[in-house]
């Protein structure tokens, strides 16, 4: 455990300490799929970990939960957790699945031990991936960090607090989520696991705040900040995220020599060259925010047609992809208006220009730029044949009017 443990997390050798886990695991008597096979095992264990988990796991359970207390099973539960970690770097993703469910049905079986929290969480954020379905996702996150409370250990409580507000990222807003997420920094931090703690700075400084919109200043200072600490402890893949966010950043405000190339004072050529596969789909995701905010919609379109859904697929459960999603499905809408091809995108720009009026008028203030757009809508709705809609926007319009005239 602890050799598989050295070389993911100081020489970042993910294939081998995968390899190393998985062959740790059958010397210790534990089943782990292996070829062809690998899929249908996954899938099968998933879908029966799941109708058990959502059986015998109402919070109450776990009020007074057994204790796992056989070292072995403990080590087994070490192990499948290098698994799950390292089938993420190495795109292993039916290895992943089945990791994570193996933990959970352990947990069922045996009890809780300090990985049960995790597990927990992880699972929850299989479900979102999976399923879609936000509900299951979110009650086994919130069952995640209940179990963290009956198996203290503020090692591990760090990276629950990290995998759970992953999930809850998908039901409640980003900004409620950066002091929760802050707090797992510190107690990584302090507990020694190091790992999980500068993820979730990462995340609470760097990748939350670069999805809601926070000044791309202040986002630039939290970069350089925390990216030294990364460095300064030997942790690569935590660095390599934050600087491609900080060169997006920089780019961004306009500070680059070429604001549509990723590269620069955060990013070389060197560093972008050598990117295993995982690693070039974030850095793809990221580069295309800058073609859309700057207005290469060709560059744009023909990035989101090339790269289709593997982000999605590569990032499981990760909110980066909510905005990963939209800006892909805003690059392909403004090229197909370029090039007329919008003979069935009218009730999207009806949508567009509906939503762009309430930021106008609840944001900003201006009520006549708001009432314009508002205009455009029943345009294109009108376009589209919404004749209810279309009447339902007139009445705002007229509504919004006459709230001016009295204010006047």
């Amino acid at each position: 455990v602890a050799k598989s443990r050295q070389i993911c997390l100081v020489d970042a050798k993910h294939k081998e300490s995968l390899e190393i886990s998985c062959a740790t695991l059958r010397e210790l008597g534990y089943w782990v799929p292996e070829g062809a096979l690998v899929p249908f095992h996954a899938i099968r264990v998933m879908r029966r970990t799941l109708k058990r988990a959502m059986k015998q796991t109402p919070k109450a359970s776990f009020q007074t939960p057994k204790v796992m207390s056989d070292k072995k099973n403990q080590a087994a539960m070490a192990l499948l957790d290098r698994i799950y970690q390292t089938s993420y770097r190495t795109e292993k993703m039916f290895l992943l699945v089945f990791a994570m469910s193996k933990m959970v049905e352990m947990t069922l079986d045996f009890g809780v031990c300090s990985l049960s929290g995790p597990a927990y969480a992880q699972f929850g954020l299989l479900a979102l991936a999976a399923f879609n379905d936000y509900k299951t996702g979110t009650m086994f996150a919130e069952v995640a960090l209940l179990i963290q409370e009956q198996a203290p250990s503020r090692f591990m409580e760090s990276q629950t607090i990290f995998l759970a507000h992953a999930v809850f990222a998908w039901t409640v807003p980003f900004q409620s989520l950066v002091d929760r997420t802050r707090r797992g920094y510190t107690l990584g931090m302090s507990s020694g696991n190091i790992e999980t703690g500068l993820w979730c700075i990462c995340n609470s400084e760097m990748l939350l705040p670069y999805s809601f919109g926070k000044p791309l200043h202040a986002i630039a200072l939290s970069c350089s900040k925390y990216i030294l600490q990364m460095e300064d402890l030997r942790k690569k893949d935590h660095s390599l995220a934050s600087r491609v966010i900080w060169q997006a950043v920089i780019n961004l405000m306009g500070e680059a020599e070429n604001v549509l190339a990723m590269e620069g004072v955060a990013l070389s050529r060197k560093v972008i060259d050598n990117l295993d596969s995982a690693e070039t789909k974030f850095y793809d995701a990221i580069r295309h925010d800058l073609l859309v905010f700057y207005g290469a919609y060709e560059l744009a379109a023909e990035s989101a047609l090339k790269r289709g859904n593997e982000f999605p697929k590569a990032a499981v459960g990760v909110f980066t992809i909510m905005m990963e999603t939209f800006h892909r499905g805003v690059a392909l809408y403004a090229m197909a208006r370029r090039t007329r091809r919008r003979k069935y995108l009218n009730h999207h720009a009806g949508l567009f220009n509906e939503r762009y009026a309430d930021l106008l008028k609840v944001h900003m203030k201006n009520e006549e730029e708001a009432v314009y757009r508002l205009q455009e809508a029943i345009r294109w709705y009108g376009e589209w044949g919404a004749a209810l809609k279309v009447k339902m926007l007139i009445e705002l319009v007229s509504t919004e009017r006459g709230e001016a005239r009295t204010e006047d």
